[in-house]
């Protein structure tokens, strides 16, 4: 599991979206930062390190978590992800499914009820 804070999750918003510019002199900074958060997983967006929200992403764990800061419509400050490269979409669905019934997150209201 990986932890970001907001000052993290901006420099990392920032790099995701200029990764497709970047020249092919810079391929293996490129592929580091596409190993390093453009895999399938499973996260949580906290607030004042309370878990606010669980998601899951099947293909680009930050591409989601920057989707969430573009609608600004869950507030945290701070998330963390666990790859789930290997994880079948009933697996994924199972784990996502534990963590929301262990922590309860406000914004997971769906699955609270």
């Amino acid at each position: 599991m990986k932890h970001y804070n907001q000052k993290n999750v901006e420099q990392i918003k920032e790099k995701f979206q200029n990764y497709k510019t970047q020249s092919q002199k810079n391929m293996e900074a490129r592929n580091y930062l596409i190993d390093e958060i453009c895999v399938r997983g499973i996260y949580r967006l906290k607030y004042k390190g309370e878990v606010v929200y669980i998601g899951q992403s099947k293909t680009n764990v930050m591409k989601r978590i920057c989707q969430h800061i573009d609608e600004g419509v869950k507030i945290f400050d701070s998330f963390t992800f666990t790859s789930c490269k290997n994880y079948s979409d009933y697996d994924l669905n199972q784990k996502e499914m534990k963590l929301i019934q262990r922590y309860w997150p406000k914004y997971n209201v769906i699955h609270n009820k």
